[in-house]
């Protein structure tokens, strides 16, 4: 298994386990975006830490999901690189708020 500590978009660590659980121990450091939707339902995009490609090329180190108030996921999607994840919480975003309105 690999493990991965997020400095910034353009510098992401391939680290031991030690050091990962102490890193992985403070959520804030994960969470890159969040917002509120309705009836308590929340987008989240984190970054993972975990490699979650299941033995691909490259690593799948992001995720985007809209979660309900006791953290169930309703949608989930994960992401290669920062920048994708990024833009695909925001089209969720937006998406949202066409539908809602």
């Amino acid at each position: 298994m690999s493990y991965f500590i997020f400095e910034r978009p353009d510098k992401i660590i391939e680290t031991d386990r030690a050091t990962f659980i102490k890193w992985i121990n403070d959520p804030k450091l994960r969470i890159l975006l969040q917002d509120d939707l309705e009836d308590g339902l929340f987008l989240s995009t984190i970054f993972l830490g975990l490699d979650h490609s299941h033995g691909g090329p490259e690593p799948i180190l992001f995720e985007t999901a809209i979660l309900d108030p006791k953290y169930h996921d309703l949608h989930i999607k994960r992401h290669k690189d920062y920048q994708t994840a990024i833009k695909y919480h925001y089209e969720v975003l937006n998406d949202w708020k066409k539908y809602c309105n």
